[in-house]
């Protein structure tokens, strides 16, 4: 459980403490980044809220997903399953979508998709195509895990704004 008090944070504090999360979780092997994978359970119920149960779960993680579990971490108690819906119920009611742009916007969110997947397929929302610097960025990085590593180290670095 997190000692920050989240809400109180400005947004752009809140996605800065949710990339160095992604980047603790990555580093304790709870997150193992995959391209094209949202979230899925590898080890762990599914049922579980993830605010608790973060550190006893292991999940294939997109840039999205890992932020998502984060950032549920820190201010929800949606479960592991809600979160591995997400993807296919991604609509304005959707639980995972309020809290992904609770705190992050539509550019920011596309902008990582297409840093992390090589494309921009995930908001279901006009379609903007990909970004170049975006591009550039997918390409420099060979391995999911290095690419995501870098998503999250950019976002630090940009106090809370990723710039490809």
């Amino acid at each position: 459980m997190s000692t920050i008090n989240f809400d109180q944070l400005t947004k752009a504090e809140q996605r800065v403490a949710v990339a160095k999360d992604v980047l603790l979780q990555l580093k304790k092997k709870n997150y193992i980044a995959k391209k094209g994978a949202y979230v899925e359970v590898k080890k762990g119920r599914r049922s579980l809220p993830v605010k608790d149960n973060i550190d006893k779960t292991v999940c294939k993680v997109c840039a999205l997903g890992s932020c998502l579990l984060s950032i549920a971490k820190f201010k929800n108690t949606i479960t592991f399953n809600d979160a591995e819906r997400g993807l296919s119920s991604w609509d304005s009611t959707d639980p995972s979508k309020r809290l992904l742009t609770s705190i992050f916007t539509r550019k920011q969110i596309n902008l990582m998709e297409n840093a992390f997947e090589g494309v921009v397929y995930f908001m279901h929302e006009p379609f903007t195509g990909t970004d170049k610097k975006a591009d550039r960025f997918y390409d420099q990085y060979d391995k999911d895990n290095q690419r995501l590593i870098a998503i999250m180290e950019n976002i630090i670095k940009n106090l809370g704004t990723f710039k490809p």
